[in-house]
């Protein structure tokens, strides 16, 4: 045992060698970092120093890095050292400490306060590192950060720098999962910048986890991967002869290419044509599925004249029965994520060449507008932006505008947004592309330039979206995108 014990402290000595302590203030405080300092109260953690303005891209980079990709390093060391120190001083060895702990657990039996902020010391002796990972993977997510920021910045600069290195950080998990699945698990996404070197997708490596691969070959369950981004343990050879269905998503390596075409930036622009070529290399991967569920009749025909059993199964969505408003509307819609280049180009052409000077108000809704769209809007006085709203606000809109106008610039896949309007909006406009091999184009008008949209727009907007237009929506959508016989249509392909 004493050999042991001495082994364990040559070993622990050797480990901490490769530990730089504190290394992350020390780099704050070398580029003129002051006041550094954290805080976790009963409802926040709070993070918090100065840096020169000059440092903003430094802070991004570093922030990013600390809430997307934590290392517990140190974790035991803190954890028996300073932490349960910090538990001694403020509560055992004070007695106000012990009274305002007994207070709080009498005063809130069934609500979370009960329970001190620094817990109990039996929590500190028994809780494991991989305790406080999980915690911190189920709450320390994208839709719990708050990011204030006071000083000599730009906004648009500020969210830039975000938009590129705080996407690596998770997202909150859905609950109402729990209620569909025997049971859920989470893998964290690899978003290190090297990657971009492989020859492999980045979408595709960047998904790598031996901890999913290995909770799939614990057992013999038929497995659906969903998109090709999805694939990389599809041909593992763990899993040659269990039942492989793979979701198509899109033709990807052409929807990347569209992505390059439509951005303006350099190095995003390099990225979507790299990935372009990537995908287009690592597509025949797909030929170790024994299924291929194609979500449109365009792509259907393409995986066809590449793989065996592909299939047509419609886009699943939200939308349950066709519930279009009756009345009439007064505005126009268009909504997507802005930051997307495909949907920044539509939003743009609508502003520029539809709308300006059109006699119909425009709402454009979504999500990081670029500053390009912000300037053509305010030269537009009868188009508006809704930045940022929630999906119940869009969903609002969708049903209470006359008319959806949907342009988009490459014919991929489906567009979601496209059922969403048709389910549960009045009147859709749109181009070819957005229609193109679906199957839906009878259910929309569909004008293949600017002159023959507006017009088109002002015809709908003294028109009720009822009558024949509304029986023939009820007798294609309600028949093909009936999400119970679609999903019926997968199951019999298991054996």
């Amino acid at each position: 045992l004493v050999r042991l014990t001495h082994a364990f402290s040559l070993a622990k000595d050797a480990a901490r060698a490769f530990v730089v302590s504190n290394e992350f203030g020390q780099i704050v405080e070398n580029n003129g970092g002051r006041g550094m300092n954290a805080g976790t109260w009963t409802d926040d953690t709070n993070y918090m120093y100065s840096l020169p303005s000059n440092r903003l891209e430094l802070w991004a980079y570093l922030e990013g890095s600390r809430m997307a990709n934590p290392v517990l390093r140190e974790f035991y060391t803190e954890k028996d050292g300073p932490v349960t120190e910090e538990r001694r001083m403020r509560t055992d060895n004070s007695p106000f400490g012990m009274l305002l702990e007994e207070f709080q657990n009498l005063a809130f039996k069934a609500h979370p306060y009960h329970v001190s902020t620094i817990g109990w010391m039996s929590d500190l002796n028994t809780i494991t590192r991989q305790d406080c990972q999980d915690f911190y993977d189920t709450h320390y997510v994208g839709e719990n950060m708050t990011v204030a920021i006071v000083g000599d910045v730009k906004f648009e600069e500020v969210k830039k720098l975000a938009e590129k290195y705080f996407q690596g950080v998770s997202s909150k998990p859905a609950p109402e999962l729990d209620h569909l699945c025997a049971s859920v698990h989470y893998y964290s996404r690899r978003t290190s910048k090297h990657l971009l070197l492989n020859s492999l997708p980045y979408v595709v490596v960047s998904r790598r986890s031996e901890e999913l691969r290995d909770r799939l070959a614990a057992d013999d369950h038929p497995i659906l991967f969903e998109g090709l981004h999805s694939c990389y343990h599809l041909g593992d050879p763990a899993f040659v002869g269990r039942q492989r269905l793979v979701r198509t998503h899109n033709v990807e390596h052409t929807y990347y290419a569209a992505l390059a075409e439509a951005e303006t930036g350099t190095f995003k622009r390099a990225y979507f044509a790299s990935e372009a070529r990537k995908l287009e290399r690592y597509e025949p991967v797909l030929s170790e599925a024994d299924h291929l569920l194609a979500i449109s009749p365009a792509d259907a025909a393409y995986f066809a004249r590449h793989f065996r059993n592909v299939h047509h199964v419609p886009a699943f969505h939200s939308c349950g029965r066709v519930n279009v408003p009756d009345g009439l509307g007064d505005f126009a819609l268009y909504h997507g994520a802005l930051s997307v280049p495909e949907n920044d180009q539509a939003a743009r052409f609508l502003v520029n060449e539809v709308f300006d000077g059109l006699d119909v108000r425009l709402v454009i809704a979504g999500s990081n507008a670029s500053a390009d769209l912000r300037r053509d809007v305010a030269r537009v006085p009868n188009v508006e932006l809704r930045e940022n709203i929630g999906t119940e606000e869009i969903h609002r809109l969708v049903r209470e505008a006359q008319v959806n106008v949907l342009p988009t610039f490459q014919a991929t896949g489906i567009k979601l947004k496209l059922l969403l309007c048709l389910f549960t909006g009045r009147h859709v406009v749109c181009n070819p592309p957005m229609v193109e091999g679906t199957g839906l184009e009878e259910l929309c008008r569909v004008q293949s330039d600017a002159p023959r949209m507006r017009l088109a727009i002002q015809a709908c907007m003294g028109k009720p979206a009822n009558g024949a237009t509304l029986e023939k929506r009820l007798a294609v959508l309600e028949e093909r995108f009936d999400n119970r016989r679609n999903a019926e249509a997968i199951l019999r392909l298991l054996r």
